[in-house]
């Protein structure tokens, strides 16, 4: 069984996440402890629960420390299997990253499966729905039209229901390779009000995201939320680039609001600007599973965070002939990951 520390490197709750993709695909079992080491609320939360035991469901796994707060868990699945699946996280804990835990070990089935997911669809420091159709899952290689992720409902901070619907059908991923400058062409934004808030105040708090776009093509287009809730609970800006799609975004909590939240986007849209790099922070750590599982691929991206340096420990416990390496170079960073291994199908 391997050991894994829960606090190592970034020291949150990827290092489970990725062990339970990494555990359901390969077959081994884990015992991890220190979950979430370096949280304020360390041990498993609502969303970190409900992903353990939604790994647990589809392969049948025997778990040790599938409770609130625990800072130890075992995890050794059988098989997975493919079928439908219902996981409501009771809160507004992310969805969004309850799907990317379960979506390769279902993807290499023989069967398809739907997933509905309840929760909270924008969170902070969490991909945002759009950023996993729009973002993520083009980028790993994926065969047309083998997964379909749907938000039927948005859910913010603190209701939270909000729903996803995930449909993945059989495929293998392609070995891909984002090396090419990106430069953003145009923008889209879509603010989340509540029910209630009138378009102008809209355009008011957005003000600042309009300024910050400069002459770039800008487009604003206003989604309902609750009724009951924050104003303004997200804001997402979708740009447009030469070579692929970048999303950012930021969500109001009790600390915050709308023109934190907006200014948030802002400053994270000119610093996008700045940088023509195809892979951006948020996605950098997020593609070494699936090039793991397709065997290899390439990438330029920025600096390299804490959290993309934890994702190569994690995995290098679970796919030990996997080499990932990451070459300096003007634009940031050259990474190359491949698999010595013969086939993927060995793992698999």
């Amino acid at each position: 069984m391997l050991e894994l520390d829960g606090g190592h490197g970034e020291g949150g709750g990827q290092i489970l996440r990725t062990a339970l993709s990494c555990s359901m695909i390969t077959g081994k079992p884990f015992r991890i402890h220190q979950i979430r080491a370096n949280r304020a609320k360390p041990g498993l939360q609502p969303q970190h629960l409900s992903a353990l035991r939604a790994a647990g469901s589809l392969s049948t796994a025997q778990i040790n420390g599938d409770k609130l707060g625990s800072e130890s868990a075992t995890f050794q699945p059988k098989a997975v299997r493919a079928g439908r699946l219902t996981v409501n996280t009771g809160t507004a804990a992310s969805t969004t990253l309850i799907a990317q835990t379960i979506l390769l070990p279902l993807l290499l089935l023989n069967d398809a499966s739907e997933v509905t997911l309840t929760g909270g669809t924008h969170n902070p420091v969490s991909p945002c729905f759009e950023f996993l159709v729009s973002v993520f899952l083009t980028s790993i290689g994926l065969p047309q039209d083998r997964v379909a992720l749907t938000m039927i409902e948005p859910g913010f901070y603190p209701a939270g229901g909000g729903q996803l619907r995930l449909d993945v059908a059989p495929g293998r991923l392609r070995i891909v390779n984002w090396t090419q400058t990106n430069q953003v062409l145009r923008l889209e934004a879509a603010a989340y009000a509540q029910v209630g808030v009138s378009e102008s105040d809209v355009h008011a708090w957005l003000a600042p995201l309009r300024e910050a776009a400069g002459d770039l093509p800008y487009s604003l287009t206003i989604r309902r939320a609750a009724r009951e809730g924050f104003a303004l609970p997200a804001v997402v800006l979708r740009c447009v680039g030469t070579s692929r799609d970048d999303v950012l975004s930021e969500c109001q909590t009790r600390d915050a609001n709308p023109h934190s939240v907006v200014i948030s986007v802002a400053r994270q849209l000119q610093l996008k600007l700045r940088d023509k790099c195809p892979v951006g922070a948020h996605l950098q750590d997020q593609l070494l599973l699936p090039m793991a599982v397709a065997g290899g691929g390439t990438y330029v991206t920025g600096a390299l965070t804490s959290h993309w340096h934890t994702q190569v420990d994690t995995l290098s416990l679970f796919f030990p002939q996997l080499e990932i390496t990451a070459q300096r170079i003007d634009a940031g960073h050259l990474v190359k990951v491949k698999d010595h291994a013969s086939s993927t199908s060995a793992r698999t």
